[in-house]
């Protein structure tokens, strides 16, 4: 059984503007310099994510010829908490790791894909990751098949095979900011349903939803504990979006 899945979901723009025209990476213009962010998806300019572990990472590089520079100055290196189609995520870089020899991102993502590994190994470009080295002047970055393709880039650089290749992590929500009553949507990490019920009350371990209607008879991450009344593993929860008052 594959441990993965392939979604698409969330748009790139370049000074608040969408900009992926296809499935193809858009290239930076080095001299006017856009602002870089992610947001809302639209339709034709998505970006498909492979996710694995709850952790989403772009099949394909997104945008081509930005420097780690250029990324760090949207906040995009380490990280800025984006929002996308509702859903809140933290965005960085991968992390390759600080030398070759440490297993990373890059084989946690990319190897081992049932078909698509030659896709992602064959790509030409180089994808800048997180973490710096050589007196913080460069950057590390990854390409092909095997820890010989660990290399560092210098942080200054824009080059037509630089790629930004992103990396989203579900940002938990903070339940305490909502009232009780308030009817809620609950993205599941493994993408199985959608969930809508009243808040009713939450513990370090679970949600408590009050369903309208039909009772769901359970599944993976929910169940009903008493009528008219859902427990939900927090554990298994990708998003808590406040939809309206109750």
């Amino acid at each position: 059984m594959e441990d993965y899945k392939i979604v698409r979901f969330g748009s790139l723009y370049l000074d608040g503007v969408p900009n992926m025209q296809s499935r193809a990476s858009s290239i930076y213009d080095g001299e006017a310099r856009p602002r870089i962010s992610l947001g809302d998806s639209v339709p034709d300019r998505t970006i498909t994510w492979i996710e694995r572990n709850g952790k989403y990472a772009a099949l394909q590089p997104i945008l081509l010829k930005a420097s780690w520079n250029d990324l760090d100055a949207c906040g995009l290196a380490a990280g800025t908490e984006v929002t996308i189609d509702g859903a809140k995520y933290l965005c960085r870089l991968p992390r390759f790791g600080a030398d070759p020899k440490v297993r990373n991102e890059w084989e946690e993502f990319f190897l081992n894909l049932s078909g698509l590994d030659s896709q992602v190994m064959n790509d030409a470009t180089i994808s800048l990751g997180l973490e710096t080295g050589n007196g913080t002047n460069y950057c590390s970055a990854r390409h092909g098949a095997g820890m010989g393709n660990w290399r560092l880039v210098a942080k200054d650089t824009r080059m037509p095979n630089y790629a930004w290749r992103p990396v989203l992590e579900p940002v938990a929500c903070n339940l305490e900011t909502i009232r009780k009553g308030t009817l809620v949507r609950i993205k599941f990490l493994d993408g199985s349903m959608l969930l809508d019920g009243n808040l009713a009350g939450y513990t370090n371990y679970d949600l408590l939803l009050t369903i309208r209607g039909l009772m769901p008879s359970g599944g993976h991450w929910y169940k009903p504990v008493k009528t008219g009344l859902v427990a939900v593993d927090r554990v298994g929860i990708l998003s808590v979006t406040p939809l309206r008052f109750g």
